[in-house]
């Protein structure tokens, strides 16, 4: 995915006719996609590799499934491109939700109350979720032993890819930290359930004013863990 903000929205017009693209602004280029905002209140998200487009796809469809079950808004994909000849990618667009991500300035200590109480429920919401097994079909599902061999896995790659770059006072403090995340990890006796998968600040919409929550976003890393 190599298109600019005017590429994507003259594919947007293209691939949905009647929809007329009159501003756009480009709030994200991150490893998995291209985030468009358009006319001020729609969000497109345009996948940059194979692997983004199966998570969006997984996005697309779980949102609908889990959205009654929770306590905070998420995105709604009204857009949905499958792809053709002519365009063979896929991307989806949804309306914007209103709030601004917990990492924008002008937080105050006196939201915080609120704001642990709103994601505490919402966790406790999500985590209690049950679905059938094909509803399932696209999530990733750990158990307590996988869980804990993919945390093995990713520090065996880390120590071949990346130890080689790093100096060795960097490798040193590397090296303790991932003794205490496996440390942990040994220990872990949990029931999977369903998670978000990415729920840092930047995915948690807030009402600038209130400090109340609006909504959770990016839900491609969603999984049974």
């Amino acid at each position: 995915m190599s298109l600019d903000s005017r590429e994507l929205s003259e594919l947007i017009e293209k691939c949905f006719p009647g929809f007329h693209v009159r501003r756009r602004k480009q709030i994200l280029t991150g490893w998995d996609s291209i985030v468009l905002e358009v006319n001020g209140e729609w969000i497109f998200r345009f996948p940059r590799f194979k692997i983004s487009e199966r998570n969006l796809r997984k996005e697309i469809s779980l949102l609908p499934i889990i959205s009654r079950h929770l306590s905070v808004a998420v995105p709604k994909y009204e857009y949905v491109w499958n792809g053709n000849k002519a365009y063979p990618r896929y991307f989806g667009g949804y309306k914007k939700i209103g709030g601004v991500a917990l990492t924008v300035g002008g937080f105050r200590l006196d939201w915080i109350r609120g704001l642990s109480d709103t994601i505490s429920r919402f966790l406790k919401d999500l985590h209690s979720v049950r679905m059938p097994s094909e509803e399932l079909a696209s999530l990733q599902r750990y158990s307590v032993a996988t869980w804990t061999e993919n945390y093995r896995r990713t520090y065996r790659r880390v120590r071949r890819l990346v130890y080689p770059l790093l100096d060795s006072d960097t490798r040193q403090r590397a090296q303790v930290l991932w003794h205490e995340v496996l440390e942990g990890i040994e220990k872990a006796d949990f029931e999977p359930v369903l998670i978000h998968g990415d729920l840092t600040s930047r995915n948690i919409l807030l009402d600038p004013v209130t400090g109340k929550i609006t909504g959770i976003l990016d839900w491609i890393d969603s999984m049974v863990g």
